[in-house]
């Protein structure tokens, strides 16, 4: 289908140039998105061709077979928080050249960007892992907690247990790399904003392994415990308090408990409620 600048154009390639059927738009990453971005930062962009997205949709229009119907689209509101404004203005660059996608909003801290997704209440708040006051998981925790229907995704250049731990804790919709080729990232978004999840190959990978060496941690744990150590995992699965123990055991208190902090640092818990569930792998 031609268009009014001649030409079979369907879309941009590079910086001001456009791509036609015999040389289609490559398929670039965010990191690429966001250098391009940073060459042009003090360009002076005043108009913008569109482009066709992947719904076929136009301006806000939906065409079909070859007519133009005037319906507008339900677009998916998307808040920014990254400290770096290069990384916000490559972002918002990408995802408004989208009909299906508006930015409503973006912040460079946890504070200001937990105080405005909740004014700006978006579809999908994407968020950076790392920043100067604080973490986007504090961001996500934060905001789960007043409004949960607000969807939140990483957008993060880590992928450390640590993070991926503290990511996922926090419960967040969506974790991906800023590797991420820019239209995996916008369908992951269309994703997460349906209410799905959404986590980056490497970052699912990286966390099945946790997992795998976690249950094969806890397995010897429980297998290296003394026949007393395991009648009291089994009375806090019961969910007996220390003196309730000692009284089952015909022990004090006071022994109870110094019984079971160690055995709580033998199996890698914290606290009671986490051994409680290990305890229901006594038998298996």
């Amino acid at each position: 289908m031609g268009s009014r600048f001649g030409g079979n154009v369907t879309g941009w390639h590079g910086p001001g140039r456009l791509a036609s059927r015999d040389h289609p738009r490559p398929r670039s990453r965010v990191s690429q998105v966001l250098e391009g971005c940073q060459k042009q930062l003090y360009s002076d962009q005043s108009s913008r061709i569109p482009r066709r997205s992947s719904r076929g949709v136009h301006n806000g229009a939906r065409r079909v077979a070859g007519t133009r119907l005037n319906v507008p689209v339900q677009k998916i509101r998307v808040f920014l928080l990254d400290d770096h404004e290069i990384v916000r203005r490559g972002l918002r660059h990408l995802l408004e050249a989208e009909d299906d996608m508006t930015v409503v909003g973006e912040a460079g801290t946890v504070e200001d960007g937990r105080r405005r997704v909740l004014e700006q209440r978006p579809d999908v708040a994407l968020l950076d892992a790392r920043l100067p006051d604080g973490s986007g998981f504090d961001v996500a925790r934060g905001v789960r907690e007043v409004a949960p229907e607000i969807r939140t995704m990483i957008l993060s250049s880590y992928d450390d247990e640590e993070t991926l731990v503290a990511a996922f804790s926090a419960g967040v919709s969506g974790y991906v790399l800023k590797q991420i080729e820019a239209d995996s990232l916008l369908d992951g978004i269309r994703e997460v904003a349906r209410g799905k999840s959404l986590v980056a190959p490497a970052v699912a990978s990286r966390m099945m392994e946790r997992m795998r060496q976690t249950q094969e941690s806890t397995v010897g744990a429980l297998a290296d415990l003394t026949s007393q150590e395991r009648r009291i995992l089994q009375l806090i699965g019961a969910g007996l308090t220390n003196r309730e123990i000692g009284d089952r055991l015909f022990l004090s208190e006071k022994t109870i408990k110094n019984n079971v902090t160690p055995l709580l640092a033998k199996l890698g818990v914290q606290r009671r409620t986490q051994a409680a569930v290990l305890a229901a792998r006594l038998d298996d």
